[in-house]
């Protein structure tokens, strides 16, 4: 095989192969996927981390519990649990991840209070 078939089916098939490397692990709510990535228009308990401004808007107390499970590797599983509550000049948040597994693994703790 020539060198010109040889870098014709590396260019049509290099498309095929997955690249994780821009996989954003952080962004464990529904809406926040729905609206890619962003977030910046939720109120929710992740606003903790995607929007500190919607702690502000808060109408009640949530709290939220996610696990993500990876059909690539279950070495890629992310864990996460979030609680937000308003209060009388604003509202705070608290979110906890972890993702990873025994070898290798990334844990966030974030704090947040964001104001209307």
């Amino acid at each position: 095989m020539d060198l010109h078939k040889k870098l014709a089916i590396i260019v049509v098939l290099l498309p095929v192969v997955p690249l994780f490397a821009q996989f954003n692990f952080s962004t464990l709510d529904g809406a926040g996927f729905a609206m890619g990535g962003t977030s910046v228009a939720i109120t929710s308990p992740y606003a903790a981390v995607h929007n500190l401004a919607g702690l502000g808007n808060l109408d009640g107390g949530f709290a939220a519990i996610a696990l993500r499970q990876s059909l690539v590797s279950s070495d890629m599983n992310l864990y996460g649990l979030a609680v937000a509550t308003p209060l009388p000049f604003g509202g705070v948040g608290l979110q906890a991840q972890y993702f990873g597994d025994a070898d290798y693994n990334e844990k966030q703790l974030t704090a947040a209070y964001g104001m209307p």
